[in-house]
Formats: structure tokens, sequence, C-alpha cells
């Protein structure tokens, strides 16, 4: 279902404000929304379109505006067990 409406905010221009925040305070989530309890919050997605990065506090838009540095999917993608990279990534 994630991904059907991952295309559909797309087709809106709204991807570049698609996160996904899986740390968060699920006791708050249930007061803030009516929750059901035999629902376990496992995660919350964001959705907004991309502000103007010039409109942020110093600090915060040259963190903006870095380039994203990300590890390899080799580190982070194992097969079978732990720290072995999946052969879906090698040569």
């Amino acid at each position: 279902m994630l991904k059907r409406n991952t295309l559909f905010m797309i087709s809106f221009g709204v991807v570049g404000a698609l996160e996904l925040l899986p740390r968060f305070n699920a006791d708050t989530a249930r007061e803030i929304y009516p929750i059901p309890e035999e629902y376990e919050p496992a995660t919350v997605v964001t959705v907004g379109y991309p502000g103007d990065p010039q409109n942020l506090p110093d600090g915060l838009r040259d963190r903006e505006l870095a380039p994203r540095v990300r590890k390899p999917l080799t580190e982070i993608v194992f097969s079978g067990k732990w720290g072995h990279t999946s052969p879906l990534l090698k040569d």
C-alpha cells in the first residue's frame, strides 16, 4: 500500500518530502490519534511539499544543502547472515 501511495504522491510533486520516521513515541501517537489497542504503531510517514532551504536558519540551511553521504549498499545489505554481502549487489 505504501508503494501505491508513494506513486500517487509523486504525481503531485510530494516525493521530496516523503520520509519514514522509525523512531517515535508510540504512546504519544496513541494519545494524539485514536489507534485501537489491537494495532501496534511501528513507524510514522511524514508527507508534505519541500520548502525553500533559503528560509532555514544558517546551520540548518547548510546541513540541508550539503551533499548527502551514504554508506555503500554492500555495507548494509546482507544475505544469509550478518556481514555477508547480498549476491544481488555483487558484480
